[in-house]
């Protein structure tokens, strides 16, 4: 969380408003979310230093919002953007505190709940409110390419009826595999109406 000025400085910690569970375990927990390394790094960090952690990180998301400005302002410039799709995503979120966890590495919607931004030229912006994954980006890159991508698993997002091709009992999966020898197992499955996760020790 090592920030540049102005973004350092955009959020004073003391004006952050932590949520109702910062600090606390969720309710019933399976054992091994305690001896995880997202629960483990959240020991001992108190409400200030939290509030720290929230200024620092949305210091960060200004600047990476600041610099998907300059980019898209130079393809402008550029005269290229009429001819560049734009992606943007993240492979994670984190819990900043939430449910007593630090970073990353659980199944928590802070964690997994993560953006796509797709800028595709001559299309009007429109907010998907379905379930989409990693997966669909290449169907998604090879349709507009002009390239068959049926045989990549995923659904094409982009271009007339791409809202209508995501079916609304679909199944989006989340993994984590642990770090460098120690970490559980960790996998979700996600529907709009359920989620499921399973713990490596046999936790639900």
């Amino acid at each position: 969380l090592r920030v540049p000025e102005p973004f350092a400085s955009m959020y004073p910690p003391s004006r952050i408003s932590l949520p109702d569970n910062i600090g606390i375990p969720a309710e019933n927990e399976p054992a091994s979310r305690r001896r995880g390394a997202a629960a483990q790094l959240a020991e001992g960090v108190s409400d200030e230093e939290w509030r720290q952690v929230g200024a620092s990180y949305l210091g960060l998301v200004s600047l990476a919002d600041d610099i998907v400005g300059k980019l898209l302002s130079s393809l402008e410039i550029s005269g290229k953007s009429e001819d560049t799709v734009v992606v943007f995503t993240a492979d994670h979120g984190d819990n900043l505190g939430q449910h007593s966890m630090y970073q990353k590495m659980e199944m928590y919607e802070s964690c997994i709940r993560i953006p796509l931004l797709i800028r595709e030229p001559g299309q009007e912006h429109e907010r998907v409110g379905k379930l989409v994954s990693h997966l669909d980006l290449m169907p998604t890159v090879c349709s507009l390419a002009g390239i068959d991508g049926s045989r990549y698993e995923g659904i094409s997002l982009l271009g007339r009826g791409g809202r209508e091709r995501i079916p609304s009992d679909r199944a989006i999966f989340s993994q984590y595999s642990g770090t460098y020898g120690y970490g559980f197992i960790r996998r979700a499955m996600v529907t709009e109406r359920d989620k499921y996760v399973f713990d490596e020790d046999g936790g639900i």
